[in-house]
């Protein structure tokens, strides 16, 4: 299988090719079909171009080989990499239009406070090109197989529970891989002070219902005292309903260790 560098090695070499090797090789290789929508250089070509990339790197990735964007009807909870938790290596849908409905796929290259860098297919007048991409285009991302991860990706045991923290969180329950707790009270934040990623929209969390729900306590997704009681006794931290330093470092070694 294909590693990280060998997929930003191949997509560096396409920089300013146009779109014909890309769609030609879709359609002869992997669907005939797909040939109506050839239109010369007018030819929506981004995801045949990731597609490209993934099978010239043997690299395998859900949804792909595709010819279109994908959005959430595509893609499972549970699969999903949230835009604030992406990285380098990970493939990036976006919306332009904010109607929830993929526009544009790229290869992301970069990771920012900001956004992204993204190596994309059909762009800067129809070739392919790097090009930075704000947060508030995005929809989400996913992420490829690569030979080289490990599948653990060892956090920092640093006593904060950050979006990195928080994305092994939702990979462990198996909800939307986003890096933020969301829908939270602000009541709770004593509770919690040690957990950073933290926002106040919306009805609760779908990672803290699960947590909730595995540690055996009212699932009512907001994290307060009785989550971080609970929480405290399944990783062995003291028992007091504060997530501070010592919680969160353990927390973050029982994720390290699963």
């Amino acid at each position: 299988m294909g590693t990280k560098a060998d997929i930003l090695r191949v997509a560096n070499a396409q920089l300013g090719c146009d779109g014909s090797r890309y769609w030609n090789w879709y359609t002869d290789s992997v669907n005939p079909s797909q040939g109506q929508y050839i239109n010369g250089n007018a030819t929506p070509y981004c995801a045949e171009y990731i597609s490209w990339l993934l099978v010239a790197t043997n690299t395998p990735c859900i949804y792909f080989p595709n010819p279109c964007a994908f959005d959430y009807r595509d893609i499972s909870e549970s699969q999903r990499v949230g835009k604030y938790a992406l990285e380098v290596g990970d493939i990036v849908s976006y919306d332009w239009d904010s109607d929830s409905t993929g526009d544009h796929v790229g290869l992301v290259i970069e990771t920012h406070s900001w956004g992204i860098v993204a190596n994309e297919g059909n762009t800067n007048g129809g070739l392919v090109a790097n090009r930075e991409r704000y947060f508030s285009d995005i929809l989400f991302g996913i992420r490829p197989d690569y030979s080289d991860s490990d599948g653990k990706n060892l956090l920092d045991v640093d006593g904060w529970i950050g979006p990195k923290s928080v994305v092994r969180m939702q990979q462990w329950l198996g909800t939307e891989q986003d890096g933020i707790i969301s829908g939270q009270a602000k009541s709770d934040d004593a509770y919690r002070p040690n957990v950073t990623a933290v926002d106040y929209y919306g009805q609760g969390s779908n990672m803290v219902r699960a947590l909730q729900h595995y540690i055996g306590v009212d699932d009512d997704g907001y994290w307060g005292y009785r989550t971080s009681y609970g929480l405290q006794w399944l990783i062995g931290a003291k028992l007091d309903g504060y997530f501070g330093p010592e919680s969160a470092r353990k927390l973050q070694e029982y994720l390290n260790a699963l």
